[in-house]
This record gives C-alpha cells, sequence and structure tokens, in this order.
C-alpha cells in the first residue's frame, strides 16, 4: 500500500511539474545565472577591472607613516683590578615621520600602464561576450536537438502505430491466401525496425537531454514537451538584407577586440619609448627624532625633509631599443591580424545569412514533397486493399512516405540550426533575442 501511494504521489508531482514545457528562455536565464564558463569569464572581468584600478591608484600620490625604534648598550667592565672603573651607556632612538611621495615625471610610463589595463580590461569584457556566444550557439544547438529528438519520437510511434496495422492487413491476407510469406516477413521487419527506430530516438533524446543539463547547471529530466522559440516558417521569417553584411561586420565583438588589441599594442610601443625618459621622484616628510622614546624626559626633535631625485638611464646594452622594436612588430601583427579579422567575419556572415536562405526554402520544398507523397499514400492504400497494386508497389510507396517526414522534421530542424549559426555569426550573446 506505501509503495502504491509513493507512486502515485510520484507520478502526480511529476504531472504537474511537466505540465509546464521547457522553453528557450527558460535554458536561457538558467545559463545566465548558472553557467560555469560564464562565471569563470566573468571573475576574469572583474580581476582586470581591479588591475585597472590598481593602475590608476599607482598615478597618484603615495602617504606613508614610518616609525622606528632602535636600543643599544655600550660599555667596558674591569672586575679584578682594584681601580675597576666602568662605564656604560645606555641610547636608545626613535622616529615617527609621514612621508608623501610623488612621481613628477616619468616620460608617460604610468599613464600610458593605465592606458594599458583599460585596453586590457576592455579586452576581457569583450572576451566574455563572445564566451556567451559560445554558450548561446551550444545551449540552442542542444535545445533544437533535444526538440528534434521529442519530435522524432512522437513521429516514430505514429509510424510504428500505422505499420503495426499494416501488419494486421497483411497477416489476414495471408491467412486467406491474398498475400506471399515474404510480404508478411518484410511487412514484420518493417515493426521491428520502426521499435528499433524509437529506441534510438529515446537514447539520443537523453543524451541530449543530458548535455543541455549540464550547460544550464540545472535538472532539466522533467520536463516533457520541448516548445520551439519562433516560427521560422517562409510565411513568417523574416530574412535579413545582405546590405547589412557591412555594418555587422564593423560592430562584431571579434573585429572590435582585434582592433582594441591593435590598440594596445600602440600604447607598449609608448610604454617602451618611455624608457628613455628619467624619472623624477618629490619627496616630503615631516616627523619627530626620539632620542629615548621610553623616557618622559627625553628631547623630543621636529625634523622635516623635501627632495627630488632624478634618475636618467645612460646605457643598457640596447634594452630599451629592442623593447620598441619588439613593440612596433607586436602592432603591426595585430594590424594585420585585424584585417584577417574583418574579411574573415565578413565571409562568415555572408555564409551564414546564404544557409538560413537555402534552409528555409529546403524546408518549404520537403513540406510540399511530404504532403505529395503523404496523398499518394492514402490512394495506394485504398487500392492495395482492393487488390489493384501489388504489395511491392504499396509497400515502396510506404517508405517514401516515411523517408518524406523525417525529412521534412529534419528538414524544419537545418532551419533553426542555420538561424542559430546566423546568429553566433553575427556575436549574439545570450541577452539578445531569439
Amino acid at each position: 500500500m506505501k509503495v502504491a501511494f509513493f507512486l502515485i504521489i510520484t507520478i502526480y508531482l511529476t504531472g504537474n511539474v511537466a505540465a509546464e514545457p521547457l522553453t528557450w528562455n527558460t535554458v536561457r536565464q538558467l545559463a545566465i545565472n548558472s553557467n560555469r564558463q560564464l562565471s569563470a569569464s566573468n571573475q576574469g572581468v572583474i580581476s582586470a577591472q581591479k588591475a585597472f584600478k590598481i593602475a590608476q591608484a599607482n598615478e597618484q600620490f603615495n602617504v606613508d607613516l614610518l616609525s622606528s625604534v632602535s636600543v643599544s648598550k655600550e660599555g667596558t667592565e674591569i672586575s679584578d683590578n682594584p681601580l675597576t672603573w666602568r662605564t656604560s651607556d645606555d641610547s636608545s632612538a626613535g622616529e615617527l615621520a609621514v612621508q608623501l611621495t610623488q612621481v613628477v615625471w616619468d616620460g608617460g610610463k604610468r599613464r600610458n600602464q593605465t592606458i594599458s589595463q583599460r585596453y586590457a580590461a576592455e579586452i576581457q569584457g569583450n572576451d566574455l561576450y563572445q564566451e556567451s556566444a559560445i554558450v548561446r550557439q551550444k545551449l540552442s544547438t542542444e535545445f533544437l536537438s533535444l526538440w528534434y529528438y521529442q519530435a522524432l519520437l512522437k513521429l516514430n510511434k505514429a509510424i510504428l502505430k500505422r505499420r503495426e496495422t499494416q501488419l494486421k492487413l497483411i497477416e489476414n491476407k495471408y491467412k486467406v491466401g491474398l498475400e506471399n510469406l515474404g510480404a508478411l516477413l518484410v511487412t514484420q521487419a518493417n515493426v521491428d525496425d520502426s521499435k528499433y527506430q524509437i529506441l534510438e530516438t529515446q537514447q539520443n533524446s537523453f543524451k541530449s537531454r543530458l548535455t543541455l543539463s549540464q550547460l544550464v547547471v540545472s535538472d532539466l529530466s522533467a520536463y516533457l514537451e520541448i516548445v520551439l522559440p519562433k516560427d521560422l516558417s517562409k510565411e513568417s521569417a523574416t530574412v535579413p538584407s545582405f546590405t547589412i553584411i557591412e555594418a555587422l561586420t564593423l560592430g562584431h565583438p571579434a573585429v572590435k577586440r582585434a582592433a582594441i588589441k591593435t590598440q594596445l599594442a600602440e600604447t607598449q610601443i609608448a610604454i617602451a619609448k618611455a624608457q628613455y625618459a628619467p624619472d623624477v621622484t618629490f619627496t616630503a616628510r615631516a616627523g619627530k627624532a626620539l632620542s629615548n622614546p621610553f623616557h618622559d624626559n627625553t628631547a623630543h626633535t621636529d625634523q622635516w625633509t623635501l627632495k627630488i631625485v632624478g634618475v636618467q638611464p645612460l646605457w643598457d646594452s640596447g634594452v630599451r631599443e629592442n623593447q620598441i622594436k619588439q613593440a612596433e612588430a607586436d602592432r603591426d601583427r595585430q594590424l594585420i591580424l585585424l584585417d584577417d579579422f574583418t574579411a574573415s567575419i565578413s565571409t562568415q556572415l555572408k555564409i551564414a545569412l546564404s544557409d538560413c536562405i537555402t534552409a528555409i526554402n529546403a524546408w518549404e520544398n520537403r513540406k510540399l514533397t511530404s504532403s505529395a507523397v503523404k496523398e499518394r499514400a492514402k490512394i495506394m492504400q485504398v487500392q492495395y486493399e482492393s487488390g489493384l497494386v501489388s504489395f511491392n508497389d504499396w509497400n515502396l510507396v510506404e517508405d517514401k512516405l516515411i523517408e518524406a517526414q523525417k525529412a521534412e522534421l529534419t528538414a524544419q530542424r537545418n532551419v533553426y540550426i542555420a538561424h542559430t549559426n546566423w546568429i553566433y555569426a553575427r556575436g549574439g550573446t545570450l541577452n539578445d533575442p531569439y
């Protein structure tokens, strides 16, 4: 009784959870909140921002509180001589001071270091967008795979039902001598193949659900129905024009990242050149020198100093010159990569958009073919039952119907995959609409 009650409760709860379909917005939000790759990239952004703050702080003056205490004892003692004399000197000293240090001139080293860290933070932020785009691509692909296997499972079950109906028809004909053993065996094989197709689809659906659950770091086993994000049929889909490719290319995150890396390389050249400039530092110090901080009657002396120190490197065996050449070579490399990224992204966008158009047209063609074969199969069913066509002709049309139905479903999936690839080619992230 307890086991039965537990099963009833489990089925009831599962039914309630499964009543809510799994949508794209659901998995997208789960990934935004929990995906580990995004969390790691976000920490990288925080680290880069803090490095930029540190570089900014290094441009400001420093104030230090200095304190020191020293204690010493000196003396001579002679104990065996009646004219023993002793001398001893207890001395202690201390200092308490405040020191301000400000770099007056360094040839722009620290300023360019700050600019360099700002570019590094921007690159890290761009990497977060890129990681979000990658996660979206994986997430969307697995979501579509799960939907496809669920739809295919439904189709395979309908095919099995039709095959079983056909098997009964052939068995009756075989019993009365209107059909041969070969037809009966072929029909039985069709039923067995349909059962295998169902089993295979269930396994693929299970693996796809596991992969999707890993991406969103959440258990999705309770969701039974998968809902597509939007209608992408030819009647409803809005296909952009190729005229927007140039604007999308210039605004692409990968192109922006390459441009920022070029600017960063320019800054490294400025930093390398600044190594030839002298470093001039101003120091102001004020405090008290305590001759004996352990006695109240000790004299306290006020002290203050102002100091400007300049350091000019004279010879480094060509280190600075080669640092400049190295930075310039890296800048030239980044310029080449920027041109390459721009051309590559433009090509990828054109291919992705072309694939979208091709996939939509292919889906329309498959729908028409499937509809035509379905009507033909209805006619052949009646003709076969009436004895007007042979089993081979009828079975051939039935096989073509199954092939056409699966091809239509695959073509529909390809439309959504092409749309996903188009969004990825544009640099779309999890925050962008489908």
